[in-house]
């Protein structure tokens, strides 16, 4: 297993350690998309509103001028949008100049990410995508994820990456519809030559903002249907494909062999 480092965008020359991987610095801007709850958290982002943006200046990107040992995850405290497209491009092809691997791990735009498949094409065997897409129903991530990429965009930017000869794997952590995880892993799985990665939603009605009727039926769906039971059904049925793996940290059940 590779050493994990995990990227921040404007970091500065100095590492702190964190865990098992590095953190290189602090951020010096982020644009986020919605995380899963972010607006169940912080309610004071509107609905179908943007979620926080802070501009980043291109002048204040540094430059990673060196090789370490590891993959570098990137990003980590933000995500790529329209508005820091540029600067994550500059900065990834810093990382990638000296020899360093990179996983991407985003929640792409389509024209985000065809952008940057031309412009890192260079590198690619260096670079794998991670792409995040935990449902095929919109309303349900615009909902946990407001602001965020449609699944067709999702869905588009992984079968380009594919196509364009990169390393392609996803993140469905966390699930944000159980009962469809068959559908969705039969529609992402063409386009993934890596890993999908399963996650469960912990601990919801410790880390979501319930003040709405829509917000308890939303948590009561969650909750009956990521059930140890019905993940283990589903991830059985794909185990000999080799390419589903439940995350360990979602508290997702091992599926026996």
């Amino acid at each position: 297993m590779p050493v994990l480092l995990r990227a921040v965008l404007g970091a500065e020359v100095r590492a702190h350690p964190i865990g098992r991987g590095i953190v290189l610095g602090e951020s010096v801007g982020e644009s986020i998309w919605g995380i899963w709850g972010i607006r169940r958290i912080f309610p004071h982002i509107p609905e179908g509103g943007n979620v926080w943006k802070k501009p980043i200046s291109l002048h204040r990107v540094p430059r990673f001028a060196r090789k370490v040992q590891g993959v570098i995850m990137f990003p980590t405290t933000h995500d790529i949008t329209e508005d820091n497209l540029l600067e994550c491009a500059e900065y990834l092809e810093s990382i990638l100049r000296p020899g360093n691997d990179v996983l991407v791990v985003t929640k792409p735009h389509y024209q985000c990410g065809e952008y940057l498949l031309r412009r890192l094409g260079p590198w690619r065997s260096q670079v794998e995508w991670r792409m995040t897409i935990t449902a095929r129903d919109d309303a349900l991530l615009e909902y946990w994820e407001p602001g965020a990429p449609t699944y067709g965009d999702r869905c588009d930017a992984l079968s380009e990456a594919n196509l364009a000869g990169y390393r392609t794997s996803v993140s469905i952590e966390p699930m944000l519809d159980p009962e469809d995880l068959d559908g969705l892993l039969k529609d992402l799985l063409p386009a993934v030559n890596g890993t999908i990665w399963v996650g469960k939603m912990n601990h919801v009605r410790q880390r979501v903002k319930v003040t709405t009727s829509r917000d308890r039926r939303q948590v009561q769906r969650i909750e009956e249907q990521q059930t140890d039971q019905k993940i283990m059904e589903i991830v059985s049925t794909f185990k000999s494909i080799g390419q589903i793996r439940c995350t360990k940290t979602s508290g997702c059940p091992d599926v026996p062999a």
